[in-house]
């Protein structure tokens, strides 16, 4: 099974009204949804976290914050409500806690350009993600098709390779906006993905409303 996580984001940033597009899309078969912090409070965020738990979802949340303290207030919050996933960088303190409450964290990895590209070589980008590993965090995630120095799909075969070995929980995320590329996953068979601006975008997978784009998307993930 492939969770596709329905995220209210477009351009990495929470989508204004995102209680209300929630509201609105709730009826979706997909049982997964989530949003970054970039364009809410905690305290909106909190709003959403219950609102889709009352909807009978299930919920992973994407703070980018590089502030620790931050991190720490988001990963509370993952805690306080047991949702299923955090994806947001690693800090020891937040993946420690993550994983003594039986929440699954899936840290990001490798440099990245001001656009948030993700830059550099297969081997170099394998290593930013093994340190995160060997430091004990028991998921990870790839944004393999944000690399701009190679063969996104050749990075995350070898990635996947590494992870496998180690017994490593991964999730896909990321420029995940057409079926060419869900075909490719469906080959990783990762733990989920997440797809975000292509919900919002005109012409991306059929077309239609945020809740006919997520269902077509994991009805064609996860049929045989």
């Amino acid at each position: 099974m492939i969770r596709c996580v329905a995220m209210l984001t477009h351009n990495d940033v929470t989508v204004p009204h995102a209680l209300e597009v929630f509201e609105a899309n709730k009826h979706a078969k997909a049982a997964y949804w989530g949003f970054k912090d970039a364009g809410v409070t905690l305290e909106e965020g909190e709003a959403l976290i219950r609102a889709m738990l009352d909807a009978g979802k299930h919920v992973v949340i994407e703070p980018l914050t590089t502030d620790e303290e931050m991190a720490n207030k988001w990963a509370d919050l993952a805690i306080k409500y047991h949702i299923d996933g955090n994806l947001g960088f690693y800090f020891k303190s937040v993946s420690d806690k993550l994983k003594a409450a039986g929440v699954l964290h899936f840290p990001a990895f490798g440099e990245r350009d001001d656009s948030m590209k993700l830059v550099g070589t297969i081997e170099s980008i394998t290593e930013s993600a093994m340190e995160i590993i060997r430091a004990g965090s028991p998921g990870i995630r790839m944004s393999a098709y944000r690399w701009v120095d190679g063969d996104p799909e050749e990075l995350a075969a070898s990635l996947k390779k590494k992870f496998d070995e180690a017994g490593v929980t991964f999730m896909m995320t990321g420029s995940v906006n057409d079926f060419g590329k869900l075909d490719f996953i469906k080959k990783m068979q990762p733990w989920g993905i997440t797809v975000g601006g292509a919900l919002f975008e005109d012409g991306k997978f059929g077309g239609g409303t945020v809740a006919e784009r997520i269902d077509r998307i994991d009805t064609y993930c996860n049929e045989q």
